[in-house]
């Protein structure tokens, strides 16, 4: 492992990040087949196991923690009031209550190591964002809080309108506090992607398909940064490429691919919220390459777990230093 990227990691305690985004609650419902149906061509199973977890953009922000950071998170949730963070070290959580909705929620319904059903809970899109106190939550977090950077990470569940997306924008511009965005292509809401409302962030991370929404003309292969760049007002991007590591420009420049890692990955769900979470503890502009490492690393340890459980600390050093 670099010095550089040993400098990186070290300071990752002191780092203050604000997280603004959905929260959903993940239910991973784990069993064997015993058989069929004798009424309909339906596979009966035995539960074995069942875990639930804060996803969503919470995810990042347990990604966050367990790396080190001090991490604060603006969320809304619904009624069933089931979402708990008690006992989260170096975690502020300020959760709206959306009165109309449930919170959203994915059960995914494992059977012999096979994902057979997934059931999602996908209520109206809430208002809580256009509310005057989240608005006063994001003024004193953004603007009398010490925040190193503010992450927005949008699954396209209703909180992040476009007169939200607006006001973060403005606020951070005025504050110079510097703006991560990750933002969702949803399978059934939206056909697009909704990354140009972000335009003039400072540095956005997407994958191959969400940046060939934005641009239709992009190809990972190609030098054509340049029309993205343009499009998003912004001289930082990241193309994550998943098992292949991601390409990317920094301050304008393209930069060489950086690789991915080779490990026994068994589930990739997550994987660009641990991406996410790396990157923006590390110093994309100053140390790109070592950056870019760092969470390409952090990202494939995730696909070594099933489910949405960040990995540990010890295991990214220890893969770094393994692969140097």
């Amino acid at each position: 492992m670099s010095s550089t990227i040993a400098e990186l990691i070290s300071k990752f305690p002191e780092k203050r990040i604000l997280v603004i985004g959905d929260v959903i609650i993940d239910q991973y419902i784990y069993g064997t087949a015993t058989g069929l149906s004798a009424e309909t061509p339906t596979v009966v199973a035995k539960e074995l196991n069942t875990v639930t977890t804060l996803g969503g953009a919470f995810l990042l922000v347990r990604n966050l923690l367990e790396l080190g950071a001090y991490v604060t998170f603006l969320s809304v949730k619904g009624t069933d009031g089931i979402i708990s963070t008690i006992g989260m070290e170096k975690l502020e959580c300020h959760l709206l209550v959306d009165m109309k909705n449930r919170t959203t929620s994915k059960k995914r319904y494992w059977i012999d190591n096979y994902k057979l059903l997934q059931m999602d809970v996908l209520e109206s899109p809430n208002t809580i964002g256009q509310e005057p106190e989240f608005g006063e939550l994001l003024h004193k977090n953004i603007a009398y809080r010490k925040q190193d950077k503010v992450v927005v990470s949008d699954y396209r569940h209703g909180l992040l309108t476009n007169d939200l997306i607006d006001y973060i924008l403005k606020e951070c511009r005025r504050e110079e506090k510097p703006v991560y965005v990750d933002s969702q292509i949803s399978r059934k809401l939206y056909s697009e992607s909704n990354y140009e409302q972000y335009k003039g962030a400072d540095v956005f991370c997407m994958n191959l398909r969400e940046a060939q929404f934005t641009d239709p003309e992009f190809t990972a292969a190609s030098c054509g940064f340049s029309r993205l760049c343009e499009i998003l007002g912004s001289e930082n991007i990241v193309v994550k490429l998943g098992a292949d590591g991601c390409v990317s420009v920094v301050r304008g420049v393209r930069l060489d691919a950086s690789p991915g890692f080779k490990v026994n990955t068994v589930d990739t769900c997550g994987a660009g919220d641990a991406f996410l979470a790396a990157l923006c503890l590390c110093d994309l502009e100053n140390s790109p390459a070592e950056s870019l490492r760092i969470a390409n690393a952090w990202a494939a340890l995730s696909t070594t777990i099933h489910g949405t459980e960040p990995p540990k600390k010890e295991q990214l050093i220890k893969l770094l230093e393994a692969t140097r």
